[in-house]
């Protein structure tokens, strides 16, 4: 959220940089800031940006008032009205996502929602020997909580949201037991260093400048998110951070190695090594291996 360019931070850089939602606001935007799993600050947002934000929704606000597995569709419906009657909003959700225990992700015991079978139950443990059950609970997950968070998000009409732009990804990706090991996330398995970066726009501008994948030569890093941001808040193509580029820089699009956290907060993190890609630049994971 600080635009860190190195790790670890040493120098604890992050503690000095200004913040996203202070870069928000100082464009004039109102800044809303959602975290419907947990409480800030944690170790992605200080207590100063918290405290700078305009509106603060957290784990014990309205979205939390029935089972778990609905809070990120009560979120979206919030936020759709709000994009839907406003202006000049700046919003960071944190979601639940298609996290684990994927079965507490969507009503597993709703028919109409528990579509890839044989899946778990709502209490189950997950084992080596479930790996097609835990598959089927995580597509079920998704089908829920990404494609439901999305269609409450957008609306029966997603062009509707004028001058809207979205982007979405994840702060770690998912691994099923592809060499035996139990951990979905936090080690250093490639797959779990891999996530989605989706951009939605109905804003002109944005549409004419955002470089489209055919454009980007090679695989990108969670570092080119903040430079976006702050290109797409200034309206500055010209916008050159240095390091990592922006998606609507129109100079050179900068390539540097892909490395990601495994431990640690970002003074002592631990870095994995370089992750391997092919001579183009593009990683891409076989997905024969989850076709079920």
């Amino acid at each position: 959220m600080t635009a860190l360019t190195r790790l670890p931070d040493s120098e604890l850089a992050e503690y000095r940089n200004p913040d996203i939602i202070g870069i928000a606001k100082a464009n004039g935007y109102k800044t809303i800031l959602m975290n419907v799993q947990g409480d800030l600050p944690d170790m992605v947002f200080r207590a100063s940006d918290v405290e700078e934000a305009d509106e603060v929704y957290l784990k014990d606000s309205e979205f939390v008032s029935q089972t778990d597995n609905r809070v990120d569709i009560r979120a979206a419906d919030f936020l759709h009205k709000r994009l839907a009657e406003e202006h000049g909003l700046f919003i960071f959700l944190e979601k639940i996502g298609a996290h684990v225990p994927y079965q507490k992700r969507y009503p597993v015991n709703e028919p109409e929602h528990d579509i890839f079978k044989p899946s778990l139950a709502p209490d189950e443990f997950y084992s080596v020997s479930k790996r097609r059950r835990i598959i089927n609970s995580y597509k079920n997950a998704l089908r829920y909580n990404i494609d439901g968070f999305f269609a409450h998000l957008l609306g029966e009409n997603p062009l509707s949201l004028k001058d809207c732009t979205i982007l979405y990804t994840s702060d770690h990706g998912q691994s099923f037991m592809e060499y035996g090991q139990l951990e979905s996330h936090g080690t250093t398995y490639l797959e779990q260093a891999l996530v989605p970066f989706l951009i939605f726009s109905t804003d002109p501008w944005v549409l004419e400048h955002l470089k489209k994948p055919p454009e980007i030569p090679f695989t990108l890093h969670h570092m080119n998110i903040i430079p976006t941001l702050r290109a797409l808040l200034c309206r500055d193509e010209g916008y050159d951070p240095g390091v990592y580029s922006s998606l609507v820089h129109n100079g050179e699009f900068r390539k540097p190695e892909l490395r990601y956290i495994t431990r640690g907060s970002p003074a002592d993190c631990e870095l994995s090594g370089i992750i391997s890609a092919d001579t183009d630049g593009k990683i891409i994971l076989p997905l024969d291996k989850y076709m079920y």
